[in-house]
């Protein structure tokens, strides 16, 4: 049976939009610079990118789960461009592939619940004239979250597998959840002391680790003063 998203739990999947859309924000996560135009060999224009006012070209992982070293904060985004900016923009949480972005109002309640634990970078709006002092007035983050723990007990999970082929000596597996992320059970002592972390690996294989989890302290706390829209997607106890 599925789990209702008000479903009381000790572990939630934080939806933002990669799972039952919920009109999340379109973001873009961008570098100050001059934008130019990248052309073929043909010299038409393939498209267009940044040309860095600092003149660097790397960027960073927020995948990994790692705190940045100072030479990799230097290539953390650091302005926040809304595609289209709507009533969705005006929410406290959005996401560009594997970064959370926060309003400055949802960072400083995790910051109290979870001190010292992530890295918080700011973001400069870029929004249509009449939406960009207000956007600018939420003081976005990009949050880089330190941590990750594999809570989730594969066998009584509902996963969909994928093998890596040809497969490494020995082979390894990536588990995602289904399409909306119904029946994930997890272990919560596991998370024991955790409010906000990725996914993590089991042996070689990685579980879920696209997701972020969260707890219910943190939920609800979020809840309570107001942050979203956002979805909490309920996992099971084992």
């Amino acid at each position: 049976m599925a789990a209702a998203e008000n479903e009381t739990a000790d572990v939630y999947i934080l939806n933002i939009g990669r799972y039952r859309r919920l009109g999340s924000p379109s973001v873009l996560l961008q570098y100050e610079g001059e934008k130019v135009a990248v052309r073929g060999q043909d010299g038409k224009v393939m498209g267009y990118a940044t040309e860095r006012a600092d003149g660097r070209t790397g960027s960073v992982d927020f995948l990994a789960r790692q705190p940045f070293t100072d030479e990799q904060i230097k290539d953390v985004p650091t302005i926040l461009y809304f595609q289209r900016a709507d009533r969705s923009a005006f929410g406290d949480f959005a996401t560009q592939s594997s970064a959370l972005i926060l309003s400055a109002k949802a960072a400083a309640i995790l910051q109290q619940i979870e001190p010292g634990k992530h890295q918080y970078f700011p973001l400069k709006v870029k929004a249509a004239k009449r939406f960009q002092d207000r956007l600018q007035a939420m003081r976005h983050v990009v949050v880089n979250v330190c941590q990750t723990a594999q809570v989730v007990n594969i066998e009584k999970s509902k996963l969909k597998q994928h093998v890596l082929t040809p497969p490494p000596t020995p082979s390894r597996s990536y588990y995602h959840a289904n399409d909306d992320a119904s029946c994930i059970v997890v272990e919560p002592e596991k998370a024991k002391g955790l409010h906000l972390w990725g996914g993590g690996s089991e042996g070689l294989n990685k579980v879920l680790f696209q997701d972020l989890f969260i707890s219910r302290t943190l939920k609800e706390a979020w809840e309570a003063a107001g942050c979203g829209p956002v979805g909490y997607i309920p996992c099971r106890n084992v």
